[in-house]
């Protein structure tokens, strides 16, 4: 199995306005705009399974400090970004951390 690395750093526009944080929108928009760069770059089904996991990942930690952001996030209404967010959200879960947001990821 491949490891998964991330490559955030220049990722960071746009910026989506999420939290009060802007460091936080910063990293937060990071790591959805590159899952989105990384599903546009293999779009002809080389797609890996490790990188759902990977992005959700990076995202799980930054909804664990801030749970209000699942929902801003759903309503960007972006594919790639509901999916990463589903399994950040389930990543969550599995370590037994409460998600205390209206929103509800739907994949």
């Amino acid at each position: 199995m491949t490891a998964f690395v991330s490559n955030i750093v220049g990722f960071s526009e746009p910026t989506y306005e999420l939290t009060t944080d802007p460091e936080m929108n910063i990293r937060i928009s990071a790591i959805l705009n590159e899952a989105q760069h990384v599903f546009e770059c293999h779009a002809d089904g080389e797609w890996q399974s490790y990188y759902k996991p990977g992005f959700g990942g990076l995202l799980a930690k930054e909804i664990s400090i801030k749970p209000s952001v699942t929902r801003k996030i759903l309503k960007i209404k972006n594919r790639v970004f509901s999916m990463v967010l589903y399994e950040a959200v389930n990543i969550n879960k599995s370590l037994g951390l409460t998600h205390h947001s209206s929103g509800t990821p739907n994949g």
